[in-house]
């Protein structure tokens, strides 16, 4: 983790000075090391792939998709389940099945259309500060969905992966968070453990 540099530097330190540890998994044996650990989890926070991923999971990847859906833990994805495209509704192959997605800036069509939404859980658009009209103006298939509020615009790609998330103020148990090293996973274990 020397490598670590910048914003992603920064918040490593931050989740230190939280007292959280960080534990770098890079080959399916750090996995297998430390999925016990994981397994005692209340809760995971999936944020290893965003609105990038063009390909199905495979090799660690794809195993630790698999692990994670079998543990029964719940799950909160971080703007799209691993495994998802953003591209288009149906999976692209094995992806984590979330009991929840707070998704950023806008939800993303395969959270809203079958068969995708069925591996999303429940959903929650985080403001990550994108003026509303830059979302309005962006290319591509829309739809609008009915909510509580009121129509709300769906884009089919949100700008960008960063930004943080709502805390959870009910309480705290153990996490664990997947992910690059970035600011995501940083509010991601922020909100849980506040």
């Amino acid at each position: 983790m020397a490598a670590i540099k910048g914003d992603a530097r920064l918040n490593l330190e931050i989740l230190g000075r939280l007292g959280l540890t960080v534990v770098d998994i890079s080959d399916e044996q750090a996995w297998d090391l430390h999925f016990s650990e994981i397994s005692q989890c209340d809760l995971i926070v999936d944020a290893i792939f965003g609105t990038g991923l063009k390909s199905a999971l495979a090799g660690m990847m794809e195993t630790v998709a698999a692990d994670v859906n079998a543990s029964g833990i719940p799950v909160v994805a971080v703007d799209l389940p691993t495994g998802m495209s953003a591209d288009r509704p149906e999976p692209i192959g094995e992806c984590i099945h979330a009991s929840m997605t707070v998704t950023l800036a806008a939800p993303k069509l395969p959270l809203v259309l079958p068969p995708g939404e069925g591996q999303a859980g429940s959903i929650v658009v985080a403001d990550i500060g994108i003026p509303p009209e830059v979302i309005e103006n962006l290319a591509g298939p829309r739809i609008e969905l009915l909510g509580a509020a009121g129509p709300v615009g769906i884009a089919e790609r949100a700008l960008g992966e960063h930004g943080p998330m709502p805390a959870d103020q009910d309480g705290a148990g153990k996490q664990i968070g997947f992910g690059q090293p970035s600011g995501i996973v940083h509010e991601g274990a922020r909100g849980a453990v506040v």
